[in-house]
């Protein structure tokens, strides 16, 4: 994590043009839907200012964090996700939490061993493997049979289901 000399915050209110960018780049379905960053990749980064020669980059949620509470995020908390979604930006999905309590929010919910791929039956396992093979989108397979889009990826990497 980059430490600054500076408030964040800071220099993210001090540039009005940030929050306006950023939110025209956010999907905003309605408030209990997950909101992504539009074109972004898996920890989306958005682009802030350029201090001293070089980019100030933050992630996609702790931007998101920071301009709806409107402070900094301290020191040694982690921007969490409620819904597990990395690309997800709506501030009601998301809270603060140390690296331990994410760790053991990711446990709590299988998010780190790939059980709950395990967990398809095996007319289930043709089924998801059917949908990507038909164009289905990974993130919408794995709301429909419970698993998460990391589930769906190790399960058609690891089982060579497509």
């Amino acid at each position: 994590m980059t430490m600054y000399s500076f408030s964040l915050y800071d220099l993210i209110a001090a540039t009005p043009s940030v929050e306006v960018r950023f939110w025209r780049l956010v999907d905003r379905r309605d408030e209990s839907a997950c909101w992504l960053l539009r074109g972004a990749n898996r920890y989306p980064r958005v682009y802030v200012a350029r201090i001293h020669g070089r980019d100030v980059t933050v992630q996609g949620q702790r931007l998101s964090w920071m301009l709806s509470s409107r402070a900094d995020i301290p020191a040694g908390m982690s921007v969490c996700h409620k819904c597990d979604m990395s690309r997800c930006v709506n501030p009601a999905h998301l809270f603060l939490g140390t690296h331990h309590d994410n760790m053991l929010d990711a446990a709590k919910k299988q998010r780190m061993s790939g059980e709950r791929v395990h967990r398809l039956t095996l007319a289930q396992k043709k089924a998801v493997r059917d949908l990507v093979t038909n164009g289905h989108r990974r993130v919408d397979i794995a709301r429909r049979f419970g698993i998460t889009p990391q589930g769906v990826h190790h399960y058609i990497d690891r089982m060579g289901a497509v």
